[in-house]
């Protein structure tokens, strides 16, 4: 199983937890929420997320769900990405929304790290609609 850590702007994050406990249930152990907030240094952040991603199962690993390409907390994931331990699994998505965030729970037990980065993009991509088409 791998670990799953929301990296947002602000309290994003776990505010999307929070509620996809009310949707989805208990999500479970090894699922994270860190947020950006004015006045932190973008390398306070990467500290926190590199401290997540050393903390996943090292066959598992951790998939980083951000809320915005470009973002500092993209950018610092994208930064813990390029310098993980060798041989750790981690992978970034980014455009986190709660039916993003539900799909990949959903799919946690079952599913390899690969398999719920393509998730994860499926369901962003199938969780926005316009209601006039």
């Amino acid at each position: 199983m791998f670990n799953v850590l929301l990296a947002t702007h602000g309290d994003l994050g776990r505010a999307l937890l929070s509620t996809a406990g009310i949707v989805y249930g208990d999500v479970g152990e090894g699922v994270d929420a860190v947020g950006f907030v004015p006045g932190e240094s973008p390398d306070a952040l990467l500290a926190q997320i590199r401290e997540r991603i050393c903390a996943s199962p090292a066959q598992g690993g951790c998939l980083v769900l951000c809320d915005i390409v470009g973002g500092s907390p993209f950018l610092m994931a994208a930064q813990a990405y390029r310098e993980r331990p060798e041989g750790r699994p981690v992978a970034v998505v980014s455009g986190l929304n709660l039916g993003m965030l539900l799909e990949v729970l959903a799919v946690r037990d079952a599913s390899d790290l690969d398999e719920a980065r393509e998730t994860a993009l499926a369901a962003a991509h199938h969780s926005i609609r316009d209601l006039s088409e």
